[in-house]
């Protein structure tokens, strides 16, 4: 199997994603974690199971999401930053 760079960065940036909303999501057997401990759970797992790039795009993200309190949608800055890498 692919691993690595040799993975499609959509693919990278799709997991990261995948997994961010299925740890903050509420499921029948557990409530959803918050916003911070998702993001805790993804730095652990950068590099390994996750691209770092991607993990640490996604953190700059939130962090300028939660100070700047603006209302333009996430998807859009996610995208913006991911094209920088």
């Amino acid at each position: 199997g692919l691993a690595g760079e040799a993975i499609p960065l959509s693919a990278r940036i799709l997991a990261v994603a995948d997994a961010f909303s299925a740890i903050t999501t509420d499921r029948p057997y557990r409530k959803g974690r918050t916003r911070d401990e998702a993001l805790a759970v993804l730095q652990a797992g950068a590099g390994k199971q996750w691209d770092a790039q991607c993990v640490e795009a996604l953190c700059q993200i939130l962090r300028k999401q939660q100070n700047d309190k603006q209302n333009k949608p996430v998807q859009t800055r996610w995208r913006n930053k991911v094209a920088n890498l």
